[in-house]
């Protein structure tokens, strides 16, 4: 529940410890099983899934029932 943060409007998942193929295999699953579209974004140690504003929402409807409520505010809800 703590390797992701908000980033603007968005949603970004810190995989920085996964190789770039690993990376284009979880964006491939999120956006063929989920219809989530999410881009790759470099950061100092590695790359992250940024999850846009357009998908934050249906992307928060699938991860709420796994989070405790102490974590939604990751989500952009209080």
């Amino acid at each position: 529940m703590c390797d992701g943060s908000r980033q603007g409007d968005g949603l970004h998942l810190n995989t920085l410890a996964f190789t770039p193929e690993e990376h284009a295999f979880m964006v491939e699953c999120l956006n063929l099983r989920f219809n989530i579209n999410c881009t790759l974004h470099n950061h100092n140690s590695g790359l992250r899934i940024y999850i846009s504003k357009s998908d934050l929402l249906r992307i928060s409807h699938l991860l709420l029932p796994h989070i405790i409520p102490e974590m939604w505010y990751k989500l952009g809800l209080n």
